[in-house]
């Protein structure tokens, strides 16, 4: 705390600064006051919770370095396009056209170089935007600060993948993710909804135009929703057949590379069946969304898309390598590289909780509203607390799989559109994880921390409801329910101040990395002895060189520009043999060229998958030799060993 705010803590809370025993009780009717309260709840608290989040992921992402180097590929990507090489046509690149010309233009607007700590900064501010998101969405829906205040501190928890990669494209599509379902929480007045349902679409194109599996699976979205809760109220009228029909296919169909996998399937199923669920207890709309909306919806991802295409393409990118680098090679990555998701059995549960709410919303039966209260606060608070707990996939599926409690209401009750929609897009999420489930496993428990938030109100307010309509007095909830509330509330930031304290030692206990742009880290010291040695064998021996794997970090850190703009972190495993022929005629004739290795890394790419040598991996075992070993890192230089 900062000495001046410290001084005015003691100030206040001083027994000589109470004038008169009356200033407490003025002190809390002043903060009572509408005004007040919405000044504290609009500002104070949602300051304090992302300065938190900063605090925390500012700890997070400079104590720790993901070896495999995958930031040290976005950050020459970026820099390869600001030194303004072609998209695509000479700079190799899996994602879309918006990923690159928004952090282009961040930088430029910044005035800053690509370097790590200037990556470490943007992806903090990214973090921050999705946990502010977060409590603004929270509250719209609940009107419950305290809970609107979890929620954001667990999606900054859980948005900490992003800090482990810096720079990686969900820094773009994962706030556009978090934020769409408040396009549709929104005033009554027509324009406003048409601008909402734009700015929908706009990010649904942006989050295509970052990733196309995931521009088609927020588009599918969308489509369900709003298929889902039109005018139309008939259960097996051709619309909503159509739309449930969609909803069970596309996961599946999705997923046809390697559909046969049994965590591939189960993932599908998962998402099919929870989405079903979803669709038949939500429609109609109660009131129901205007016919207008998917022209609207249609209109702002046109507009979008037109936008950013046109940009690159002016950039001199041409149509073919457009198109193979947005639609063919994406196609074509589980093929070439997958990473499953690591379940246990406990998530074989998540199929038959899908299908209890299926069956449910086909089916209704008259059921215990004070049981159904206690459900929905039991259900969304494990949510919280087991993926705080364990953090792992088991209960992404199972959140996914009861995200229907959020549209489980009876038909005489009201269905803001708003519900569907963050219901699904929690559900829909799941899919972001196919087909490598590495850092973005963890993406799609940041949509559905919402979701859980939601649902935990809705028991409350049922709760409250049941207790004020019954003739005999109003009773309170179970003490174990209300224990288990006020430890969902308490959790995240409970947890981010333990985990704080714990990186806050890291950060003052580590070593500086003193290589260029690289300030901000405090790493181990064997880290940074290994890192700084291996820079200055490199800067010693050559004029440039190529890596086995992608270590694109060490450019910057040696002051070197790569020998070829095609460049990529597990390039041995998703390069095509033509581009390794061309790579190889771009470095073959560079005498001063070394190759940077480091079979750790190679073996963390390839794991227990074999992989035929590609041409360029071939010529680099045959035309370099060892010069230098510093733990994971070896320096070789071509032809003989010079002394």
């Amino acid at each position: 705390m900062p000495k001046s705010l410290a001084a005015c803590r003691t100030d206040v809370y001083s027994p000589y600064s109470a004038v008169s025993s009356a200033f407490p009780r003025a002190m809390f009717a002043a903060l009572a006051r509408p005004p007040v309260r919405k000044a504290i709840y609009g500002t104070a608290v949602p300051l304090v919770v992302i300065a938190a989040v900063v605090s925390y992921s500012f700890d997070n992402l400079f104590t720790t370095f993901r070896l495999f180097d995958d930031t040290g590929y976005y950050q020459l990507t970026a820099a390869a396009l600001r030194s303004k090489h072609i998209l695509y046509d000479q700079v190799f690149s899996y994602y879309g056209p918006a990923y690159h010309l928004v952090l282009e233009a961040v930088y430029d607007a910044l005035r800053t170089p690509v370097n790590g700590d200037t990556a470490g900064f943007i992806t903090i501010a990214a973090v921050a935007a999705i946990a502010l998101i977060v409590y603004v969405l929270v509250l719209q829906t609940t009107n419950r600060v305290w809970l609107a205040a979890s929620a954001a501190l667990a999606a900054g928890y859980f948005s900490q993948s992003l800090t482990s990669i810096p720079l990686q494209p969900a820094i773009i599509y994962l706030p556009c993710l978090v934020g769409l379902p408040l396009a549709f929480v929104q005033p009554r007045h027509t324009s406003s909804r048409r601008l909402g349902f734009l700015a929908a679409g706009g990010l649904c194109a942006i989050t295509g135009l970052c990733k196309i599996n995931l521009g088609a699976t927020t588009a599918i979205m969308l489509g369900l929703a709003v298929g889902a809760t039109g005018p139309n109220t008939v259960l097996l009228s051709r619309r909503r057949l159509v739309t449930l029909s969609v909803a069970i296919a596309f996961p599946f169909a999705s997923e046809f590379q390697l559909i046969s996998q049994p965590w591939a399937s189960q993932l599908a199923g998962t998402v099919a069946l929870s989405s079903a669920a979803v669709i038949v207890w939500a429609a109609p709309s109660r009131p129901p969304l205007p016919r207008s909306t998917a022209i609207w919806l249609t209109a702002g991802a046109l507009f979008t898309s037109i936008i950013f295409l046109a940009v690159v393409l002016l950039q001199r990118t041409t149509l073919h390598a457009l198109v193979q680098s947005l639609l063919v090679e994406p196609l074509q990555q589980a093929h070439g590289f997958n990473l499953p998701v690591q379940t246990s059995q406990l998530s074989l549960l998540a199929v038959p909780l899908a299908i209890v709410g299926f069956v449910a919303a086909i089916r209704p039966r008259p059921y215990s509203e004070e049981l159904l209260a206690i459900i929905r606060v039991v259900a969304g608070g494990s949510f919280f607390l087991v993926l705080i707990l364990l953090n792992d996939s088991d209960a992404t599926l199972l959140g996914a799989a009861t995200a229907w409690l959020l549209v489980a209401f009876p038909a005489d009750q009201p269905m803001p559109a708003w519900r569907p929609v963050l219901a699904l897009s929690g559900v829909i999420a799941l899919l972001t994880i196919y087909p490598v489930a590495g850092a973005q496993a963890e993406f799609p428990r940041v949509v559905l921390v919402p979701v859980a938030a939601v649902i935990v109100n809705d028991g409350l307010n049922q709760w409250a409801e049941v207790a004020r309509t019954r003739a005999r007095p109003a009773r309170s909830l179970p003490f174990p329910i209300m224990a288990f509330i006020a430890l969902v509330g308490t959790a995240p930031p409970i947890t981010l101040l333990s985990l704080g304290t714990h990186l806050q030692s890291a950060y003052a206990s580590g070593y500086p990395l003193r290589l260029p742009g690289m300030a901000s880290y405090r790493l181990p010291a064997f880290w940074v002895d290994a890192m700084q040695s291996t820079t200055a064998e490199l800067k010693h021996r050559c004029t440039s060189f190529i890596s086995d794997p992608g270590l694109d970090s060490f450019y910057f850190w040696a002051n070197m520009k790569p020998p070829t703009t095609y460049n990529d972190s597990g390039w041995m495993v998703v390069f095509p043999a033509q581009l390794q022929r061309t790579i190889i005629s771009q470095i073959s004739h560079e005498r001063r060229l070394c190759l940077l290795k480091s079979p750790a890394i190679i073996e963390f790419w390839l794991g227990s998958r074999h992989y035929p040598f590609g041409p360029l991996e071939t010529y680099l075992d045959t035309h370099f030799h060892l010069a230098g070993k510093y733990w994971i890192y070896e320096v070789l230089t071509r032809g003989p060993l010079a002394s």
